[in-house]
């Protein structure tokens, strides 16, 4: 099966509280990968066999085939076990409340069996439930205004502004921000700050992670080491490392390699270049990178992403050597 993702908009009925519905088919089995903290909640089909998750002890548990997923303040850790067909209902930040009808920071970082929130008819009872909710939009409205203040502003604005905008004191407004969105508002912040420091690196991975901490708008890079370790559980290592979950997999008769630097969603590069010291993938319309190479020269291997940034060409080389278990850096 040929690896494919993509997103539409909801149906207008939806609008008010979904900000996309998305799409994922492919043959993955075994492969790992670290899904980060996007300030969003997520309702969850699988058609496929659902995936596993670890727990936050460790151990591995599939996932229920429907569920709702509450907002992370943490990686979630997944992996495949066979193909796999999802579907998902993206909402926007202060749009879950209404589906729930509870108490959004009870759900977060929790998968949540679909059946156990509205028993067995919870599908057939979705559309109808956000369409007819006059009542919770009216309680979320003044919390909604607040969450797009913070996205508008990527995560810049200060605490103490969504409370005026909404009419509410900061206690009021850090209780509602719980009861609607699940996090608090400085949260938000740092997500949607971290998640332009990951557009920083796709757009300039050429770039310091102390000019990619003051793009996204932190105040120092320590601050940013410091919030990227609590939501990534990782560090960026001294400004000098990132991680990115790699795999390749046959698919219609050739090999996709999957990129997903940073913990963001998949992108499948296709074979395009093979022989016995060089393989080449690509993806023209990514833009950068439009391409992927590694090749050998000797003991060592060498890697170049190529593409365009703001319609200019642009490239990165990179140069591996062998090395041992005792050359990796111990655990953060």
């Amino acid at each position: 099966m040929a690896p494919h993702y993509e997103e539409r908009d909801p149906d207008p009925a939806l609008a008010a509280h979904v900000h996309c519905i998305w799409r994922f088919e492919g043959d993955e089995d075994g492969a790992e990968q670290a899904v980060p903290p996007d300030g969003r909640c997520e309702l969850i089909a699988h058609g496929g066999r659902p995936y596993d998750e670890r727990g936050a002890s460790g151990p591995w548990h599939a996932q229920a085939p429907l569920l709702f997923a509450g907002q992370l303040t943490r990686p979630l850790v997944l992996r495949s076990r066979g193909p796999v067909a999802v579907i998902g209902v993206r909402f926007k930040p202060a749009g879950a409340w209404a589906f729930v009808g509870s108490t959004m920071s009870s759900c977060t970082d929790l998968r949540i069996d679909l059946a156990t929130l509205h028993g067995d008819g919870a599908i057939a009872s979705l559309r109808a439930q956000l369409r007819d909710s006059a009542d919770a939009r009216e309680r979320i409205v003044a919390i909604e205004a607040c969450a797009d203040r913070i996205l508008a502003s990527e995560g810049r604005v200060p605490l103490a502004e969504p409370g005026p905008l909404a009419g509410l004191g900061e206690r009021q407004l850090q209780r509602r921000f719980a009861e609607v969105v699940g996090i608090s508002p400085r949260m938000l912040g740092v997500v949607v700050r971290l998640r332009r420091v990951f557009e920083a690196l796709r757009d300039a991975p050429w770039s310091t992670w102390s000019e990619r901490a003051q793009a996204a708008g932190f105040f120092d890079h320590p601050q940013m080491a410091r919030d990227f370790r609590r939501l990534l559980g990782t560090a960026p290592s001294k400004g000098k490392a990132s991680f990115e979950n790699l795999r390749i997999a046959a698919s219609d008769e050739t090999w996709t390699y999957w990129a997903s630097p940073m913990g963001r969603t998949p992108v499948p590069f296709r074979l395009v270049e093979a022989s016995a010291q060089r393989a080449g993938f690509a993806n023209p319309e990514y833009g950068f990178p439009a391409r992927i190479v590694y090749w050998r020269e000797g003991d060592e291997l060498l890697a170049r992403i190529e593409g365009t940034i703001k319609d200019k060409p642009a490239a990165v080389e990179w140069r591996f050597a062998k090395g041992t278990a005792a050359d990796c850096p111990p655990s953060p």
